[in-house]
């Protein structure tokens, strides 16, 4: 009967702390989007800058190949 309720209370235990975890990313959330719509926005590292140049570079690939696939 004990290991039935150790068992319980881990599972409560993890269950109040993702639920914790997730409020604050929402709350971290909420202010990114109260940010954006006043205006705020905070500038990409050099690093957040190539990569995110990278990313569109690799998109516009995929998307290049997928035109010339529907070509062919």
């Amino acid at each position: 009967m004990n290991k039935l309720y150790d068992d319980s209370l881990k599972i409560v235990n993890k269950t109040c702390k993702s639920l914790s975890s997730l409020e604050k990313q929402k709350a971290a959330l909420q202010q990114d989007i109260h940010n954006l719509n006043a205006g705020v926005v905070q500038p990409l590292s050099d690093v957040e800058q190539r990569e995110a140049i990278r990313e569109v570079y690799q998109l516009a690939d995929v998307l290049i190949q997928d035109f010339r696939h529907l070509e062919e």
